[in-house]
C-alpha cells in the first residue's frame, strides 16, 4: 500500500471551505465525509474494486478524511484532527473518534497507517506557509502515534499512498525518497518530477494526477527500482479530484458526482 492486509477505495468531500478532495485508497472502507456527516460504503472492506450499493452512517463529525489499514483519519470543522479505532472486518466502522493535537489544512494516511499533514502559518512578514508535518511513534498497538514531527519543505497538497508520499507546490511535484510502498517512514528528502500539475494521488503502482485545465494524468513505470516513474500519459475525461487503488479509479467532478472506472 508488504504487510498490508486490508484495501480500499475512498472520496471525501469538503464543502464548508469551499474544498472538495477525493481519495480512492489506501485500506479498509470506502468512507465518505460531507460536512458534519461519515458514511461508509458497506461491503467495501478489503475490497478494492468494489463499488457496492449502500451507505452507512458513521457517527461522529467530519468534514475531511482518509483511510489508511485499520484506520481512518479526518479534520473536523475547526481542523482538529482524529483517527478512528478498533476497525476490523467484523466491525468495520470502528468504535470511537480519537483526537490528535494539533491543526492542519490536509491529513493523509499510508496503507501501513503512516499519517502525514498539511498546515498553514504565517510568517514575520505575513507570508502564508504551508508546513509539513510526520506522525511519529506509530504502531499496531499505538495507531495514533505520539506526536508530530515537522518535516523539510512547504507544499499545497500532499498524497500519502502505495506509491509513496507525493506533494504539489505551485503546480510543481515531489517524491519524498525512501517512501514507496506506503511504510512508517518519514524518507529523506524531496526529488522534483516532471510536469505541471495540481493534484496528485499515490496510487498502486502508479500515480493519478489533475492538471490546471482538469485534464487526467498517470505518472508509468513505476516501481520500488523506479517510484518516480518514467512519464506522464494523458487519460480520457475532465474531473476535479481524481484517485485510484488496487487498479480502479475513483474521481469527483466539479458537481460533486462520483465516478469510478479500471485504471487499465
Amino acid at each position: 500500500m508488504t504487510v498490508k492486509h486490508s484495501i480500499v477505495s475512498i472520496f471525501r468531500i469538503r464543502e464548508h471551505s469551499n474544498r472538495t478532495k477525493q481519495s480512492a485508497r489506501n485500506a479498509d472502507n470506502s468512507v465518505s465525509s460531507g460536512p458534519d456527516v461519515i458514511l461508509l460504503r458497506s461491503g467495501t472492506y478489503q475490497e478494492p474494486n468494489v463499488t457496492a450499493t449502500s451507505w452507512t452512517h458513521v457517527p461522529g463529525s467530519l468534514e475531511d478524511i482518509d483511510v489508511g489499514t485499520d484506520i481512518v483519519v479526518g479534520l473536523n470543522s475547526l481542523y482538529a484532527p482524529f483517527y478512528r479505532k478498533n476497525i476490523t472486518r467484523e466491525n468495520p466502522t470502528g468504535t470511537s473518534w480519537v483526537q490528535l493535537d494539533g491543526h492542519f489544512k490536509y491529513l493523509t494516511a499510508t496503507p501501513h497507517g503512516a499519517i502525514w499533514g498539511l498546515d498553514e502559518d504565517y510568517s514575520l512578514s505575513c507570508l502564508l506557509l504551508i508546513l509539513i508535518w510526520f506522525r511519529d511513534g506509530i504502531s499496531l498497538d499505538n495507531p495514533g502515534g505520539t506526536g508530530w514531527q515537522k518535516v523539510d519543505g512547504r507544499f499545497h497538497q500532499i498524497s500519502a499512498g502505495p506509491s509513496g508520499v507525493w506533494t504539489v507546490d505551485f503546480n510543481e511535484i515531489y517524491y519524498r525518497e525512501g517512501t514507496y510502498g506506503g511504510n512508517i517512514t518519514m524518507g529523506s528528502g524531496w526529488t522534483k518530477v516532471d510536469g505541471n500539475l495540481r493534484y496528485v494521488a499515490s496510487g498502486s503502482d502508479v500515480v493519478v494526477a489533475v492538471n490546471g485545465w482538469k485534464q487526467l494524468l498517470r505518472r508509468t513505470g513505476i516501481s520500488e527500482t523506479n517510484p518516480t516513474g518514467d512519464q506522464w500519459v494523458p487519460m480520457d475525461g475532465k474531473l476535479y479530484m481524481i484517485d485510484e487503488y488496487g487498479g480502479t479509479m475513483w474521481g469527483v467532478m466539479i458537481v460533486q458526482q462520483i465516478f469510478t472506472s479500471p485504471t487499465n
